[in-house]
Formats: structure tokens, sequence, C-alpha cells
């Protein structure tokens, strides 16, 4: 009897044991888990800090051959050329608020910007008003100077409207020559048009804008400037409807 309680004794001595490493072991195992989890946690938050940061930078289209725009301190510090009668404007000119667009042709968030900009005119009906002016990105897209130099000789050979139905049309085309076909849906003297583009009739137009946009803190697409009386923000990149309306209704709640 003593030696089977012996045997007894030794082979529970021998499964303690076995539990006692499988015990440790997944200890182990649930420890290296669980530290992989909080830091995949913690790679997954710096990753989506850096993602929210990409993601601002993608709505907004820079050349990098350009240089650095001056960057106002202070909303302030924005200078902008004033409004004339010789701006492309979409809206009650008389709003009293306009929201001036620096825009690239062929960037791909001023085409979503532009969608915004639409549905904003419509909210606010004789309220506000859209300015568009000039910031081709050449070393991005080598065909957007000469589309806003198209759009130039659209809107000085058949006026703003015109003006306006060309960048609708230049927006959402998907023809390969757009900068043509759109003309041509407009009935304008195609050989007045082409030797307008070929002549770059507009060019001092179109620098002039791209200046005025380095002026105002912009040297990427699509750069805003929103004007509320003598108060100039500056609102980069292609911004959701929502932005705009609060800086809007907090003007409009002023008067």
């Amino acid at each position: 009897m003593s030696e089977q309680k012996e045997q007894k004794t030794i082979k529970q001595t021998e499964t303690q044991s076995f539990w006692l490493g499988v015990t440790s072991a997944l200890a182990v195992i649930f420890a290296l888990l669980l530290w992989g989890i909080i830091a995949d946690k913690i790679s997954f938050s710096n990753g989506a800090s850096n993602t929210n940061i990409v993601k601002v930078d993608k709505d907004v289209q820079v050349d990098p051959t350009l240089p650095p725009a001056p960057a106002p301190a202070t909303d302030e510090d924005i200078t902008v050329e004033e409004i004339t009668e010789k701006d492309w404007i979409r809206g009650d000119k008389n709003a009293k608020i306009s929201i001036i667009e620096f825009s690239d042709i062929d960037c791909p968030f001023c085409s979503r910007h532009h969608d915004t900009m639409t549905q904003l005119l419509e909210k606010y009906d004789g309220q506000v008003n859209w300015v568009f002016r000039h910031l081709p990105l050449p070393q991005l897209h080598p065909e957007a100077r000469t589309k806003a130099l198209a759009a130039e000789c659209v809107g000085n050979l058949g006026g703003n409207d015109m003006f306006w139905d060309y960048m609708d049309g230049l927006f959402t085309s998907s023809a390969p020559d757009e900068l043509t076909a759109e003309a041509k849906k407009l009935g304008l003297n195609m050989a007045a048009f082409q030797a307008c583009v070929d002549e770059e009739r507009y060019a001092d137009k179109v620098d002039a804008d791209m200046k005025d946009a380095a002026a105002s803190g912009g040297n990427g697409t699509p750069h805003n400037i929103v004007v509320i009386g003598d108060e100039l923000t500056a609102m980069k990149g292609a911004q959701p409807i929502t932005e705009f309306s609060r800086l809007i209704d907090a003007a409009l709640a002023t008067e």
C-alpha cells in the first residue's frame, strides 16, 4: 500500500507540474497578447491622428514646385484684391457675404468644392455670392493654365453667365477634348474662342489671380477667402458645407 501511495503521489505531482507549466505558458501567452493589443491601440491611435492630418492635406492640392505662400499670422493680416465688376460672380452681387475661391480646374478637390459652393448658393440665396479666381497648379496639372485661359476667353466672349456655365461643364465633363467640347455646347464662335486661347489673351488676368492667391496665404487649391464686410477669413481645402454655414449663420445672426 505504501508503494502504491508513493506512486500515486508521484503521478499527482507530475500532473500538478504539467498543469502548472501549461498555466504558466498560457499566462505568458496572454501577457504577450495583451501587450500586443495595447501596442496596436497605441499604434492605431497615432495612425488615426496622422490620417486626420493627411486627410486635411488631401483636401488641398499643393504644387511642390511653388514657393510656400506667406501664411497670414491672423485673419486680420489677410489681403485680397477688392471684388469688382471684372470678377466672375455667381449669385447676388450685392449679397452681404462673398466667398472668393482660388481654384485649379483640374484639381479633383476643386470639383468636389464646386458642388459644395453650388449648394451654399442655393441654401443662402441672395445672402451669399461666389467669386471665382484662378490658381492653376501646372506642375500637378499641365493643362490647368490653358483651361483657366479658356475660361477667361469664354467669359469675355459670352459674359458672366456663360463663364459659369462653362465652369460647370469643365468640372463635370469626361470628354477628352473638354476645353473645346464645352465651349461648343455654349454656342460660342469657335474661331474667335480658339484664337483667344492660342494668343493667351488673358494671361495677365490669370497671373494676377495667382499673385492674389499667394498674397492671401494660398499656394494650394481650393483656397477660399470668406468676405463679410471688412472681415476676411481664409478657409483652405474642400471644406464641408457645415464649416461655411457656421461662419455664414453667425454673420447673418448679427443683422
